[in-house]
């Protein structure tokens, strides 16, 4: 489409927008049924959104000593985050309440 040019624009910022509310309404409307496994989706969920720049910063200056992007950076950074979260959710399980 013309006016959805390749690096965006006042058009695809419009529809970006647009698509992201939807996509949340639709999201918000879906039943589900209880399970267990919602407690780890929460920690794993806040545990990556707290740590994902920190460990990219910290991978990127240990191996390059600059910020790197790529998928070798985007795969290493998703393989720590699982790892910490996962080591989060089991120290949280096993702690006294």
């Amino acid at each position: 489409m013309l006016f959805l040019k390749r690096g965006g624009g006042t058009y695809a910022s419009v529809f970006l927008g647009i698509g992201a509310a939807g996509l949340f309404r639709c999201v918000q409307s879906v039943k589900v049924k209880d399970s267990e496994i919602y407690a780890f989706c929460r920690m794993a969920s806040k545990t990556v959104y707290f740590c994902h720049l920190m460990i990219h910063t910290i991978l990127s200056l240990i191996l390059w000593n600059e910020l790197r992007y790529g998928l070798l950076v985007f795969m290493s950074v998703i393989l720590i985050n699982a790892g910490l979260s996962a080591l989060v959710f089991y120290k949280k399980q096993w702690e006294p309440a």
